[in-house]
């Protein structure tokens, strides 16, 4: 018994290592810069920073930062241990998250050496990002999913720990809102369960999800226990009905017959012959809960893509059955395989793209050159005494704008972020936190921004004097054109930036 004991942690050592090595990434997200900022603003102040100081447009706006929790903890990781701390800390959150979503279907090793290899690449452009408060919510999800599965089975008292799961997911991030939406769909399809093998259907479902529903209004409720209090859902609901999200990649569709599309046709047509499998086994009825969340998430991702990474986890369950149809009978050659599988993809890894080089010199130049494609010279000109010895008249009145004037200066969206970190001393025009705000008379920052950014707005009539912009957008190659019209001036340029003064 001891032996076996000791043989199953040693293959769980190598499937979960697997998984944390494959899950570092140097942390890349443009938004980082801010989160480091309201965590630092935290402690320094010893309160939450509840409006815009930070950028130079709709200055004061007031807004419910739903995730100010996970800009702590990146805070005091980053402050702590740096880039390296948000890269380990990022991969431990994604070993959780994998550990809780097997365990709640139970994967043996053969069926974890099959399938997460596929999951952790079909979730690769979100994990490189490394550490967000996104991939807390999917380790939360995780956990509800493993308590509701418990409960289903056994009547299990953990259930009662949910409302303090959602009360700590509210403080966050605001994917709570999908939590609620799974566990709401979870009561449904298991009532629906329920009743489909009962005969006296109404009193015998109700009785098997009084409890269950209690405890869900409750943690409806308990996500009310935050800073913000019924803000929070307000904020998390704008994601959904805003016409502004259809500029927010994460928040189309997937394109058709590109690489995030292949891959959720390849793991549609593996579920589907998973239902198969569970349907002529007619096992179907214990698993409608499982079967009807991953099927509305698999039809949503088409819609909104960032449906597709909870639905890869939650597509585990229903691979499950694909998995152990090529299991070996002999449960040696089941254990000898699994081992193989993982120590192969372990070499290749290492030797494809070894996350030990990933993580290795990590800087805010690496970050800033290599992920957000940004650049310090542009910024620093900005900032500097040009070779003369005197200041420019227009960089004097970028860093400090007078009371009214902020917007004469445009910057690029995507390095907001990260002038708010490295240089508060020029504050961007816009950044990310700024993609769904409207003011009282419903003017949008970034829908100002975007419009000339994307040249569907000239930025010959607008109030700007002066530009920072990246080089691949429409709006580089307009100011490029006024350049040779005369009425404007390129004072500074490099492989990735340009800053542009009107004459």
């Amino acid at each position: 018994m001891k032996l076996n004991t000791l043989a199953n942690f040693a293959f769980n050592l190598l499937a979960y290592s697997t998984i944390f090595f494959s899950s570092l990434f140097h942390p890349s997200d443009p938004d980082l810069g801010w989160y480091l900022k309201y965590g630092q603003y935290f402690f320094d102040k010893h309160e939450i920073l509840r409006e815009n100081i930070f950028s130079s447009q709709m200055a004061g706006f007031s807004w419910v930062n739903h995730s100010w929790g996970t800009d702590l903890i990146s805070y005091l990781t980053f402050d702590s241990f740096g880039f390296l701390g948000l890269s380990i800390l990022g991969a431990l959150v994604i070993c959780a998250t994998f550990y809780f979503f097997a365990k709640t279907a139970r994967l043996d090793n053969f069926e974890k050496a099959l399938i997460f290899p596929f999951i952790l690449y079909f979730l690769s452009s979100m994990n490189s990002v490394s550490f967000r408060g996104q991939l807390l919510s999917l380790m939360f999800l995780g956990i509800l999913y493993w308590i509701l599965t418990l409960y289903s089975e056994n009547k299990s008292k953990i259930v009662y720990i949910l409302p303090l799961l959602f009360a700590l997911w509210s403080n966050i991030h605001g994917q709570f809102i999908l939590g609620l939406a799974v566990f709401a769909l979870w009561i449904a399809s298991n009532s629906l369960a329920r009743s489909l093998l009962s005969k006296d259907k109404i009193i015998s479902t109700f009785k098997e999800n009084a409890s269950l529903i209690v405890i869900f209004f409750i943690s409806t409720l308990a996500v009310l226990i935050n800073p913000f209090g019924i803000g929070v859902y307000q904020e998390s609901i704008k994601h959904f009905n805003n016409p502004l999200s259809k500029n927010i990649i994460e928040w189309v569709g997937t394109q058709t017959l590109s690489t995030l599309w292949w891959h959720q046709v390849l793991v549609g047509i593996a579920m589907f012959f998973g239902l198969i499998y569970l349907f002529f086994s007619q096992k179907s009825r214990n698993f409608l809960p499982q079967i009807i969340i991953t099927s509305l998430l698999y039809l949503i991702s088409f819609s909104v893509r960032r449906f597709a990474w909870p639905m890869y986890y939650f597509s585990i369950s229903l691979l499950k059955p694909l998995a152990a149809y090529f299991k070996p009978q002999s449960r040696k050659y089941q254990q000898v395989s699994a081992a193989v599988i993982f120590i192969l993809y372990i070499l290749g890894m290492f030797l494809i793209d070894n996350p030990i080089k990933r993580i290795q010199n990590m800087s805010w130049l690496s970050y800033c050159q290599k992920y957000i494609h940004c650049s310090d010279t542009a910024l620093d000109y900005l900032t500097v005494f040009d070779p003369e010895g005197l200041r420019p008249e227009w960089a004097n009145q970028l860093t400090t704008p007078p009371a009214g004037e902020a917007g004469n200066l445009l910057t690029y969206y995507g390095w907001g972020g990260y002038m708010i970190w490295q240089y508060p001393q020029v504050k961007p025009s816009i950044d990310g936190r700024m993609t769904l705000w409207r003011d009282e008379s419903n003017y949008s920052a970034f829908a100002d921004y975007y419009a000339y950014e994307q040249n569907t707005s000239d930025i010959e009539n607008s109030a700007y004097d002066t530009v920072l912009m990246y080089n691949q957008k429409p709006l580089y190659n307009r100011l490029n054109q006024l350049v040779d019209q005369g009425k404007w001036q390129k004072v500074y340029e490099d492989k990735f930036a340009g800053v542009f003064v009107r004459k």
